[in-house]
């Protein structure tokens, strides 16, 4: 598999270690005969990775939190082999195996919306930073959508108030959402480029 690390690194934030659902404790791994999809959720947040590679097409499995782990530590192109009940991953003359897990992984794609009324687009790292700022003073952040201007509050009854504004392309109706900023920053900390768009629907 070409990329399985990075792919790894973008999905890893949310993989449930807390969940007595053993079956979200690590990653869906998805092939078609375009490539290869990584999926992980911890009940409240989905993050998906989809990259395109010459594979082949088998039956899904669930790769272990800790095997994850062990394989964004070794570089370079990985051979994967599937077991009945175990993966092995190979490269460079090292070779990892693990335990698959067993267990439905939830349908996933039934909860990413087909269509979506708001789209934004800004700089990441400036998003970022904000983000970074504002979790500072508590973990709920209120966002405020409007044509070219992402407003951020927060309030801590210990610190007080803190507000920060992010300039962006945004197209919808103005809106405004609760979120947790700890779990945006996250995704924000595993993705990569300069533009990010993001797309919701409601």
């Amino acid at each position: 598999l070409t990329g399985l690390q990075d792919a790894i690194r973008k999905v890893r934030f949310a993989v449930s270690d807390k969940d007595k659902r053993y079956f979200m404790d690590g990653a869906l791994l998805s092939f078609t005969e375009s490539g290869y999809t990584l999926a992980t959720t911890d009940g409240y947040r989905l993050a998906f990775n989809q990259i395109v590679s010459p594979t082949w097409t088998v039956a899904p499995c669930i790769v272990p939190r800790k095997a994850l782990d062990k394989l964004i530590e070794i570089p370079g192109e990985m051979l994967v082999a599937i077991g009945a009940r175990h993966l092995f991953f190979v490269n460079d003359g090292r070779m990892l195996f693990s335990r698959m897990i067993d267990g439905k992984f939830p349908d996933y794609t039934r909860i990413i919306p087909r269509d979506t009324d708001h789209t934004l687009t800004c700089t990441r790292t400036e998003l970022q930073a904000a983000l970074q700022r504002m979790i500072l003073t508590a973990s709920e952040v209120v966002c405020k959508f409007t044509p070219n201007q992402l407003t951020l509050t927060s309030r801590s009854a210990e610190i007080g108030d803190a507000l920060e504004q992010v300039t962006i392309h945004y197209e919808g109706a103005e809106t405004t959402v609760t979120l947790n900023g700890a779990y945006l920053l996250e995704f924000l900390n595993a993705a990569c480029g300069v533009s990010l768009t993001l797309s919701w629907k409601g």
